[in-house]
C-alpha cells in the first residue's frame, strides 16, 4: 500500500525496540478483532513515530492521524500483536503526499505503576515523553536517553526541579495506584520546565527502590 522494502520480520523485541532501531521507514501490524482482522502502519522517522494509519481488511474500515492512535494502542495493551513487519521507506515522503496521517507523538507503552522492573528496561534509554498518572495527579516528563530535561505536575502547575520533587514524594502512591505511559515525539511543557539539578533523580529512585525489592526478595528465602 505505501511501498518501500521488506528489512525483517520482528518477534522478540518490543515496540520501543523496534522502532528505535527502524529509524525510517514504517513499521506494519495485524491483529484480529472478533470477526474482522485490522492492520496498522506506524510510520517512523529519525527513530520517532510521526504518521499512523489503521485499516480494517474485512469491513473496510479505516483510520488515519490521532484518530488511528487509539485502536493501535487498545490492540498493543491487550497483547494482540505478535510481530512486527519493518519497511525501510521515505515516511517523510508519504506523510508529505497523505499529510492526514499525521501524529504529534504516540504512546507505545502503558505499565502500571508497581511494574518497575519493566519501567527501568524502558526508561534508561528512553527518549520522548513519559506521562505518570496517580489518583488526580499527572506529571508530565520530557526525557532524552533516561535524563529528564523538563518535567510539569499539571494540576498544580509545579515546574522543572519543583515537579520532579514532588514525584518523588508521591512514588510510593505511584507504585500503588498509577500508570507510566511512554510516548514518542515532543511533548509541550510551559516555559520555565526545565530541570537543572534533578535530571537524574527520578532514575535513580527507582533504581534505589528495585535493588531495595531484590534484596527483600532474597532475605525471604
Amino acid at each position: 500500500m505505501f511501498g518501500g522494502k521488506l528489512i525483517r520480520i520482528e518477534t522478540n523485541e518490543s515496540l520501543p525496540e523496534v522502532i528505535k532501531s527502524l529509524g525510517d521507514g514504517y513499521v506494519l501490524f495485524s491483529w484480529r478483532e472478533g470477526g474482522d482482522l485490522r492492520r496498522a502502519f506506524l510510520f517512523v522517522s529519525s527513530g520517532e513515530v510521526v504518521g499512523a494509519f489503521v485499516e480494517s481488511v474485512l469491513q473496510g474500515y479505516a483510520r488515519e492521524g490521532e484518530a488511528a492512535v487509539e485502536d493501535i494502542e487498545n490492540a498493543l495493551a491487550g497483547g494482540l500483536v505478535k510481530a512486527y513487519e519493518l519497511y525501510a521507506a521515505s515516511s517523510r515522503e508519504i506523510l508529505s503526499e497523505r499529510p492526514t496521517l499525521r501524529v504529534s507523538s504516540f504512546p507505545f507503552a502503558s505499565i502500571s505503576g508497581d511494574n518497575v522492573e519493566d519501567l527501568l528496561k524502558l526508561y534508561r534509554s528512553f527518549s520522548g515523553w513519559l506521562q505518570v498518572r496517580a489518583g488526580d495527579r499527572e506529571w508530565r516528563l520530557v526525557v532524552e536517553n533516561g535524563m529528564t530535561l523538563k518535567a510539569h505536575l499539571t494540576g498544580e502547575n509545579l515546574l522543572g526541579d519543583e515537579a520532579v520533587l514532588s514525584l518523588l514524594r508521591e512514588f510510593g502512591h505511584v507504585i500503588k495506584n498509577g500508570t507510566y505511559r511512554f510516548f514518542s515525539g515532543t511533548a509541550r511543557l510551559p516555559e520555565g520546565s526545565e530541570v537543572v539539578e534533578h535530571s537524574t533523580s527520578f532514575l535513580d529512585v527507582v533504581e534505589s527502590f528495585q535493588l531495595k525489592r531484590v534484596i527483600e526478595s532474597g532475605l525471604s528465602f
